[in-house]
């Protein structure tokens, strides 16, 4: 006998070896034994060949059992090993994410659903439901300050890959920007009950579909507005203008604020506003112009071009025309 043939017959009995224990391993998972199950597994992958085929099985098997035994650093790293070696393998991304959320790094759990549900090749309404409800779970999860990263990562990614332009009035620091982002975000939910967050759902929307460059412009607008650069939210509004008027579908998009209105109010106590994209972009233009927030200097105000934004905002939201 060669030593090709022999190597290759040592291969087949720890394969076979390996499977018996990998069927072990399975059993105590399902059976909710999460130690017994991540024990067997590791006996499983100090027997198999390297050629083995079921590799990043194991991997993410034994990632679900040290998750089941809240060993959350250790999932992680078999998560990340199974997406190593199986880069286009959505179950290998769903259980990183899991990792992820357990370590409380939303946003990078997140950006692993959307990658996992990018390699599922069958996109149900059953899964995509599944995929929707666990990203939504993630989110709620996240303080002002995660959301604030989220919006900015998103910002960041749009910059780079040239579909929206880098600033170019005004720049501020990485910390900077995660201050005002999370300034605009608690602001937008000032007058909402303590239940509603309404950033939940946009996060959720966007993790699957991409904000469009209209929102990614306004976002980045009131970002720059709360930081007090004045000229580069009204440049951004100006940009998500006429973004608008080439891209119909853009100037027609919305988006819903709740809003709790008080005790003497006609109102309704709780209300689900609708604003209208471009009514926000001339909207937060007159705010900068108005350049009065967190005592801004007087130089820096401009009533009268303030006053104009506010009216076609106005007048947006009664007959959709900005003239």
């Amino acid at each position: 006998m060669s030593s090709t043939e022999r190597f290759s017959g040592d291969d087949d009995f720890r394969s076979m070896k390996a499977n018996y224990v990998k069927n072990q391993a399975d059993s105590a998972l399902k059976s909710g034994n999460a130690r017994d199950a991540y024990i067997k597994y590791t006996e499983c992958l100090n027997l198999v060949p390297k050629k083995y085929e079921q590799l990043h099985v194991i991997y993410s098997n034994r990632s679900l059992a040290y998750a089941k035994a809240r060993k959350f650093e250790l999932a992680l790293t078999d998560a990340e090993k199974a997406c190593e070696l199986q880069p286009g393998w959505h179950k290998a991304w769903w259980r990183k994410a899991a990792a992820l959320k357990a370590l409380r790094q939303y946003n990078e759990a997140l950006e692993a659903l959307r990658t996992s549900y990018s390699y599922m090749s069958e996109k149900g309404s059953s899964n995509e439901e599944e995929y929707r409800r666990a990203v939504k779970d993630t989110t709620r999860l996240m303080t002002r300050e995660q959301v604030a990263d989220f919006i900015i990562s998103e910002l960041r990614e749009y910059e780079s890959k040239g579909l929206i332009a880098p600033p170019s009035t005004q720049t501020i620091s990485k910390q900077a920007k995660r201050e005002a982002m999370f300034c605009h975000i608690k602001s937008w939910q000032s007058m909402a009950p303590p239940f509603a967050k309404d950033f939940v759902g946009l996060v959720t929307k966007w993790t699957f579909e991409p904000m469009s460059v209209t929102i990614a412009y306004l976002m980045r607008a009131s970002m720059f507005h709360e930081a007090i650069c004045f000229s580069q939210a009204i440049a951004d509004c100006q940009a998500a203008l006429s973004r608008m008027n080439q891209f119909t579908a853009e100037s027609d998009e919305s988006i819903e604020k709740t809003v709790a209105h008080g005790p003497t109010s006609k109102k309704p106590p709780i209300e689900v506003m609708t604003f209208r994209v471009r009514s926000l972009a001339w909207y937060i233009q007159g705010l900068a112009y108005e350049g009065a927030k967190r005592g801004c200097p007087k130089e820096a105000k401009d009533p009268v071009k303030a006053a104009k934004c506010f009216k076609i905002a106005a007048n947006l939201d009664h007959d959709g025309n900005d003239e």
